[in-house]
């Protein structure tokens, strides 16, 4: 099979690997269908997370159908399409009947860790992917969500709510302000809305991300490149500061704005991935009473925001929007960085050539040497539909990217259209 490769900070490869099997018996083999490219994949490939050795396999997020089934394994069958969980969980450790279901103490990968998936396993850019503890750790996809919006049930939209939303304590009447609106910060956007703040603040460098934020449930959009952007949210709490301040991009700066936002007996919840230490102003911090949250995903909500997706309760609406506007990838200009007029997501796709040529699409990730794609993208073996012609054969390996505004997450680069009177591709 196919899969994305680890060798080091910054090199990865698509290299033939040996098919994924069946390893223990509570394991089940899933083919992919769709799987991302998340914001911790580009701080693995940074070089951030030093446990990824050598020849990993990356990617924890994905949806797809299984194909083998362990000997104990009961309440799943061949031909299931399941969403795979960015969590692997025994069910039956101390820490997982405690609902700590991150800090497993099985002994897969390593234990006390939950994220093992394109961490301390192989993960799931690949054509397929071995799950352990599947009855646990993965959830049947229901009919009427499409593969694309499972996959944002692995890991981004259960991360937003519980380490951003439950973490930081939303409650009804609350003012929240969210810094970066990716893919993650939206999920806790939309998500906050659930407890009934009475305003949530979109804080991101892009115009347009602020713009979208809105779409997905923000009440109010400032500009962090503005000079004066912490007087305009000190401005939006009769400069009392905000309820809840969520960082949600992984880097100091931005964690120094939740600080610098918040309100005595305020809550900080840190969503984002931090490649290094940040410093923690205790000296102030300690006479404001501020509560600081963080954590690695538990996954514990996902079957209820499954749920909500499924049936489609008011999270639904926001949530499909970023993959509403598809776009072939030999229609979109890689490397371009936009803001995009439409403020609308795209998914770009393309083919791997015959007799091993390089992939059609160009599209690089941060100066990498091979073809590649930045955050918030997902892959498929599946063929994809075109309406206006006749069908193509089928492509061994097909790429789907979407960004939500579109500037993809810290990726370095927004894929644009082409239009036909732009002659400068």
């Amino acid at each position: 099979m196919k899969a994305m490769i680890y060798h080091g900070p910054g090199r990865k490869a698509w290299e033939d690997v040996p098919d994924a099997t069946i390893e223990k018996p509570t394991d089940v083999v899933v083919k992919i269908e769709t799987t991302t490219i998340c914001g911790t994949d580009l701080h693995i490939l940074g070089g951030d997370v030093p446990a990824v050795q050598d020849g990993r396999i990356l990617g924890h997020e994905g949806v797809g159908t299984i194909t083998e089934v362990g000997s104990a394994v009961t309440s799943l069958q061949v031909g299931d399409r399941v969403i795979i969980s960015c969590i692997s969980a025994c069910g039956h450790c101390d820490m997982c009947k405690q609902r700590v279901f991150s800090h497993c103490l099985a002994d897969e990968g390593a234990s006390g860790i939950g994220w093992i998936l394109g961490h301390l396993i192989n993960g799931t850019q690949a054509e397929y992917v071995r799950v352990p503890f599947a009855e646990t750790s993965v959830y049947r996809l229901p009919d009427g969500v499409t593969p694309q919006e499972g996959a944002m049930l692995s890991d981004i939209l259960p991360t937003g709510h519980e380490i951003g939303v439950q973490y930081g304590h939303v409650k009804v009447g609350d003012v929240v302000v969210v810094v970066g609106a990716g893919p993650v910060g939206l999920a806790a956007i939309m998500t906050s809305r659930l407890y009934g703040p009475s305003k949530v603040i979109a804080v991101d460098l892009d115009a347009n991300r602020v713009e979208q934020a809105k779409r997905f449930g923000a009440t109010h959009g400032v500009l962090s490149s503005d000079d004066d952007w912490k007087d305009q949210v000190m401005a939006l709490t009769d400069g009392l500061g905000v309820d809840v301040a969520i960082e949600a991009v992984g880097v100091p700066a931005t964690f120094q704005m939740c600080l610098d936002v918040v309100r005595p007996a305020g809550h900080v919840a840190n969503v984002g991935v931090h490649g290094a230490g940040v410093p923690l102003p205790l000296d102030t911090l300690w006479i404001s009473n501020i509560t600081i949250a963080m954590g690695l995903v538990n996954t514990d909500t996902t079957a209820t925001l499954l749920k909500m997706v499924a049936e489609h309760t008011p999270v639904r609406e926001p949530y499909l929007r970023p993959w509403r506007h598809r776009e072939g990838l030999r229609r979109v200009r890689p490397g371009r960085r936009d803001a995009g007029a439409q403020g609308c997501a795209q998914r770009l796709t393309s083919r791997r050539r015959p007799h091993g040529r390089r992939p059609t699409c160009g599209v690089r990730l941060r100066g990498c040497a091979d073809a590649a794609l930045p955050s918030w993208t997902s892959w498929t073996s599946n063929q994809v539909g075109h309406t206006n012609r006749a069908p193509a054969p089928r492509p061994k390996v097909v790429w789907h990217r979407t960004s939500v505004c579109p500037t993809a997450d810290r990726g370095g680069y927004v894929a644009k259209s082409r239009d036909s009177d732009d002659d400068s591709w």
